[in-house]
């Protein structure tokens, strides 16, 4: 007994026909299959850093005292030679 093969109609030229193993129309060469095309997944948004509050100036503060403050909230310190060094 013959083996079954699959009968599709043309969507463009609506020809009847055995699926070819291009997967083209015989007569107008559309493609037969339309294949789903996925989107591509978005990457992850990076999750935003946690706001912290930089230190108020407080009376009698100097502005060395407050400039070490804020300094050690950015992870700065200065090195023995007065370099900013990143911790």
């Amino acid at each position: 007994m013959a083996e079954a093969r699959e009968v599709i109609r043309c969507p463009h030229c609506r020809l009847n026909q055995f699926m070819t193993v291009n997967l083209l129309c015989r007569r107008c060469k559309y493609p037969l299959t339309v294949f789903a095309v996925q989107p591509p997944e978005k990457p992850p948004e990076p999750e935003p850093e946690p706001f912290v509050k930089p230190p108020e100036p407080q009376k009698g503060m100097t502005e060395e005292e407050f400039k070490t403050a804020m300094d050690s909230l950015r992870g700065i310190t200065i090195g023995v030679d007065g370099e900013y060094e990143r911790k």
